[in-house]
């Protein structure tokens, strides 16, 4: 992990404007109703018990106090080069991000009729066997007893469902559908990696808040909306704590949720989708990659990283490896120790251990994923007779993180055809033709053939290229005969 200096840099009028700011939205707040005025007030008492400053102030501005941060969890340590990352009044960092970072786009499908809200959109879930989750929430939520309640002086409220039409209700039509089903499957391919469930079913409040240390079940709920009096106080396209993902006991339910404001980013699910990955990245402890000091790097023609601003482009977790990197943490091991791991290697790197690919004489087929950097997988299959075959592996869903390398084996291990398709065509998402590999040729029938998948780079990181440090994701693999 790059470790950035928790010595912070004075700055009186950095944090004289913070307070400043944070008066003149608390002096905004509209009034609580009874009922609502008492739990928030009762909620703003549980804070800290010896708050640093009197409102929120930009981490580059705090050393004008000399105050001495508090040490947070697993060896994360404050930025202060990057504008966006602010103090909490008891010291937490949290990122508020700027507005329209990326492009603001809006959705081409056309308008339809409203659906009930039963539908399967709600219902979607990448891995329901884990005990991590990150939950997708279109459906308004109300938070109380918050910090970000209790820091900008904003009443319990509840976010307004996603919507695209003016209609605040979770009644979707079919174009907002089609916009929560991109967005799912977008943030389910960046965290395919993970043994963690992306999912757009509430899991309910167990699910997402850890009540101790032994308690194993826990995540983030991000919020997708538009406008609210948070997004009126802060003014960001999201908003986010820093390592809070694995935070125990009173903490987990006080850190919670992340927002994403469509309105501050982009109703188009493949964008909106980006921020959502990105803001649950920041829970789990990443920093933003920027470039030549700005705090966001929009990646070159075809590639960008997560933790910059990936819109549109092929989106990865990085460690920095570009040319003017502010930032050089290891994005997957920071992820690791702040609460989630890798998923468990489905298959065998080796042709010894090699999974054989079920199915007919004409058509055989697997799947799988590729969970780390050094991860491999590889597959056999025997031809019925001498002829041609087609072998093909693709990338799985419709917006992937995973560069294809294929690999073709004989029975003696020799490598007979190795592909990794050049950059080509349409570099815009969905998921590009070009992260595909496929290769055509004639095999002996009776022969023992290994077909190995891995996760690869293309060109050079420094410049306009990409590592296979990020490229990783569900794929599927067929051989075809004749």
């Amino acid at each position: 992990m790059n470790r950035r200096p928790a010595v912070l840099p004075y700055s009186l009028a950095g944090l004289l404007a913070g307070l400043l700011l944070a008066g003149a939205l608390a002096s905004s707040s509209p009034p609580a109703s009874g009922a609502e005025r008492d739990e928030d007030d009762a909620g703003a008492r549980k804070g800290c018990a010896d708050p640093l400053f009197e409102a929120p102030v930009r981490a580059d501005s705090a050393a004008a106090r000399g105050v001495d941060l508090p040490e947070l969890p697993n060896g994360l340590e404050v930025g202060t080069d990057d504008p966006t990352v602010w103090l909490d009044t008891c010291g937490r960092p949290y990122v508020r991000e700027l507005l329209h970072v990326g492009p603001h786009v809006e959705p081409t499908a056309r308008r339809e009729t409203a659906v009930p809200a039963a539908a399967d959109v709600l219902a979607l879930s990448s891995r329901p066997s884990s005990n991590r989750t990150v939950y997708l929430d279109f459906t308004g939520h109300r938070t109380a007893n918050t910090q970000w309640n209790r820091d900008f002086r904003v009443n319990a409220f509840t976010s307004p469902p996603y919507q695209l039409d003016g209609d605040a209700s979770t009644r979707f039509t079919a174009r907002e559908q089609e916009q929560i089903r991109r967005a799912w499957q977008t943030v389910a391919e960046d965290y395919a990696p993970f043994d963690v469930n992306v999912t757009t079913k509430d899991p309910g409040q167990a699910a997402l808040t850890r009540s101790s240390t032994s308690d194993k079940a826990f995540g983030s709920r991000v919020v997708i909306t538009a406008g609210g009096p948070l997004y009126a106080r802060c003014g960001c396209g999201g908003i986010a704590y820093l390592g809070t993902f694995d935070a125990a006991g009173p903490q987990s339910p006080r850190y919670q949720p992340t927002f994403v404001f469509t309105n501050g980013v982009s109703p188009e699910g493949w964008y909106f989708a980006e921020a959502a990955s990105h803001e649950a990245g920041h829970n789990l402890g990443l920093d933003h990659d920027g470039l030549n000091g700005q705090p966001y790097h929009f990646g070159s023609e075809r590639w960008a990283p997560i933790m910059g601003a990936s819109y549109g482009k092929l989106s990865q977790f990085s460690k920095g490896e570009y040319a003017g990197a502010t930032n050089k943490e290891n994005d997957l091991g920071v992820m690791t120790r702040n609460g989630i791991a890798p998923r468990r290697d489905d298959h065998a790197d080796a042709p010894s251990g090699a999974t054989a690919l079920q199915g007919t004489a004409s058509r055989r087929a697997g799947a799988g994923v590729i969970s780390t950097s050094v991860d491999k997988d590889a597959f056999s299959f025997t031809p019925a007779a001498d002829g041609p075959v087609t072998v093909a592996v693709d990338p799985a869903g419709t917006a992937s993180n995973l560069d294809v390398q294929l690999t073709l084996l004989d029975a003696a291990g020799q490598v007979v055809a190795q592909v990794n398709p050049p950059p080509s065509g349409d570099e815009v998402r969905p998921s590009p033709a070009w992260l595909r590999a496929s290769w055509s040729g004639e095999v002996a029938g009776g022969r023992r053939y290994t077909v190995v998948v891995d996760g690869v780079g293309y060109g050079d990181p420094r410049r306009t290229g990409w590592s296979g440090y990020g490229s990783l994701g569900a794929y599927r693999v067929a051989v075809t005969s004749g």
